[in-house]
């Protein structure tokens, strides 16, 4: 992306003026010099809007678009931005109607110790960025091995509370918690997990949180 468009350029314009522009890519008129090409004869894909403040929310709402709210930036603006984005949704040709969609992040396992624990990965990366310095994902081992001091408690408590962990009974009423909140129409689901199997059996235990929470809507 920086070979196409620095990012000089790429704050140059408003963020509302880059999001018209690239609608007017995947919409094009006749005589437009420049158009996305798989985007010709209705076969553009459909556009969201992702963010993380009521800015976007309130944009998205002007533009008449999808909206995806990231619920694992900044969870405490979740309610109020999706609760602005549906007050002021416009309709447009692109959605008819206010659509929400939000991205958590969640670690599940057998029980909620267990789900702690792999969720230690997450919280040192996150320590680290904290401190200035950007890691890989670490082991829930290596997670467990760190010094911690309190000061670096303090700051996982204050930067990492957005991963939600647990059981899947427990995740289920967290989940249901972000939903009744949010009105959302759909949750999209990260699992920061360093081992395969566990990311795996997370995501099955996620499974059996979700399926009763949509099955019986509130």
């Amino acid at each position: 992306m920086d070979a196409v468009r620095p990012p000089a350029e790429r704050a140059a314009k408003p963020f509302r003026r880059q999001v018209e522009e690239l609608q007017s890519y995947l919409d094009p008129p006749e005589d437009a010099q420049v158009k996305a090409i798989p985007a010709a004869g209705g076969n553009a894909p459909p556009l969201w809007l992702l963010g993380s403040t009521t800015t976007s929310a309130q944009l998205a709402a002007d533009l008449g678009l999808p909206y995806a709210f990231a619920h694992h930036l900044n969870p405490g603006a979740a309610a109020r931005a999706t609760r602005v984005y549906r007050d002021r949704f416009r309709p447009s040709a692109r959605a008819a109607a206010p659509t929400v969609l939000v991205s958590v992040s969640a670690i599940a396992a057998e029980d909620d110790a267990r789900a702690e624990w792999l969720a230690g990965s997450t919280r040192l990366k996150v320590l680290s960025q904290v401190r200035g310095n950007r890691i890989q994902l670490p082991t829930p081992e290596d997670a467990a091995d760190y010094s911690y001091t309190d000061d670096d408690r303090a700051e996982i408590a204050a930067h990492s509370g957005s991963v939600l962990t647990g059981s899947p009974e427990t995740l289920a009423e967290r989940l249901r918690s972000v939903l009744d909140a949010t009105a959302a129409d759909e949750l999209m689901v990260t699992t920061p997990v360093y081992h395969h199997a566990d990311r795996r059996r997370s995501y099955e235990l996620l499974a059996t949180a979700l399926v009763p929470i949509f099955q019986n809507p509130r």
